[in-house]
């Protein structure tokens, strides 16, 4: 914990100097510690305390700056050449912009650099990000789609990235070499409460101790009772929520948003309406740490019947029927 603190206390100041209370106000933990590790800080030179002020004897250079920004033009590159999106995988990427968002806010609760981090899922590419951002974080991409799986690895290979994909369905248990093994596990789950629990629960048999868990939720297809639910399952696995970033991500508009709505909602004035040209369907980002080890709620295979992807309130799914 002291070591997070640290490290959120010289990426605070790498942006400027900060009084005492400016900290204070910045991050989220005992006051206590706080002052604990800014007096280490100091007795080791790493800060400086001059008028009022803590001063962070060494900062961002240039050249890291330049580094970060030829990060979103090298993903935005990368990108252009993804595998076509599978709607039959609920797949639904976030904005290019959005996808560095979460990287960012990632950093601002160090939880990114010199991190062991696992995805479930990842059709926003949030891996190749991750590590265009920071070289010095280790990514495994867990993903159901073996053409996006091949794709992820090839560009890892090309530009030299530390991300590794392997082909897997959430149905089955986390393989037992992977187990406890991450300090950070990011998903965008399926919104239905079977969904969620075995998305986080799957989430949770791979994290260490006092690991991290962040996942997309949204309102427009999951009401108040489902949040509700969530919390509950994630108080029982030892986790506490710390965050809820509102309407953080945005996803990329296409065609099957309104054959989607069509399809499952079969309303007439629906076939009046035209595919959205501009982003709207949005998602809350959330933070959760583990109190000790997690404690998972579903470890076993599953079966994914209709209940795992379907109740009353999921409209976005699109199903091809010519091709069934």
């Amino acid at each position: 914990m002291m070591l997070k603190i640290k490290d959120q206390i010289i990426s605070l100041l790498s942006k400027g100097d900060k009084d005492f209370w400016d900290i204070l106000k910045a991050i989220d933990v005992p006051i206590k510690n706080v002052c604990k590790v800014l007096q280490d800080l100091l007795d080791d030179g790493t800060l400086t305390l001059e008028a009022n002020k803590f001063h962070l004897t060494k900062t961002l250079s240039l050249k890291e700056k330049h580094e970060q920004k030829d990060a979103i033009k090298k993903f935005h590159e990368i990108s252009k050449l993804r595998p076509e999106i599978k709607p039959e995988f609920f797949q639904t990427p976030i904005l290019e912009s959005d996808v560095f968002k979460r990287v960012e806010f990632m950093r601002s609760r160090q939880d990114l650099e010199n991190q062991k981090i696992a995805i479930l899922g990842d059709d926003d590419l949030l891996s190749l990000a991750i590590s265009l951002a920071t070289a010095e974080t280790e990514v495994l991409v867990l993903e159901i789609d073996k053409s996006l799986v091949e794709f992820i690895n090839k560009a890892a290979n090309e530009h030299g990235l530390n991300v590794k994909a392997l082909e897997y369905n959430a149905a089955k248990p986390i393989p037992a070499h992977l187990k406890e093994k991450f300090d950070t596990f990011i998903t965008d789950p399926v919104e239905t409460l079977l969904g969620l629990k075995v998305c986080l629960s799957r989430g949770a048999s791979l994290l260490k101790s006092n690991g991290v868990m962040y996942f997309g939720l949204t309102m427009l297809e999951t009401p108040l009772n489902i949040w509700q639910e969530v919390e509950r399952a994630l108080l029982d696995m030892n986790f506490v929520i710390t965050d809820i970033m509102r309407n953080f991500s945005f996803y990329e508009p296409t065609e099957y948003d309104i054959k989607a709505l069509r399809q499952n909602l079969s309303l007439p004035f629906l076939e009046k309406i035209e595919k959205p040209r501009k982003p709207w369907y949005r998602s809350s980002f959330i933070r959760a740490e583990a109190i000790g080890k997690p404690k998972p709620l579903i470890e076993v295979e599953i079966e994914f019947t209709k209940e795992f992807y379907f109740d009353d309130y999921q409209v976005t799914f699109y199903s091809d029927e010519s091709s069934t």
